[in-house]
Order: C-alpha cells, then structure tokens, then sequence
C-alpha cells in the first residue's frame, strides 16, 4: 500500500527527528513535510509506534492512498526527481 505522510512541528529539533525516523523507514519527501511511502501495514504500525511521542501540540497525518488517487494525480514543481527512480508512483 502506498501513503502520503505530512507533519505540522513547530520545534526544529523535534522534527529533524521526526525526519530521520520517516527517512529510516523509507519515507520519500516530496514537499518540506509531506513523505510518500510504499510500504506493508506492519511498517506503518511500527513507524507510528517510533514517532508518536513527538506529536503532543503538534501533528501528523498518514493517508493511504488508492491507485485510482494516485493515478488522478498530479504532481507540480521540484520534489517529484527526488522520488526513487524506475517506480511508477504518480501516474
């Protein structure tokens, strides 16, 4: 399955932690806090599990993603080269 990952933190160090984490889970970014990942249900779990002491006053949201949404998607603008070359993620 595929998700879209986006966060709103206001303390710097809080999310560069939080980026590590979504990085070391295999998160791409495609916009300064938006991640898009293809992963299992046990990944997602235990990547919630690693980063859910960091959202008290602040937030995150993970939205799994229908082909039929990826595939009406589009994507504008710098992020999209930074995503892993050879997958087809947004059609």
């Amino acid at each position: 399955m595929k998700y879209l990952i986006s966060y709103d933190i206001s303390s710097n160090k809080k999310r560069y932690r939080v980026v590590k984490a979504l990085e070391e889970f295999g998160c791409y970014r495609i916009q300064k806090s938006v991640y898009f990942i293809d992963s299992d249900e046990k990944t997602i779990k235990d990547l919630r599990k690693s980063i859910m002491g960091y959202f008290r006053g602040d937030s995150l949201i993970i939205i799994p993603l229908e082909l039929s949404v990826i595939k009406n998607s589009e994507f504008l603008g710098k992020g999209y080269s930074e995503m892993p070359k050879g997958e087809d993620i947004f059609l």
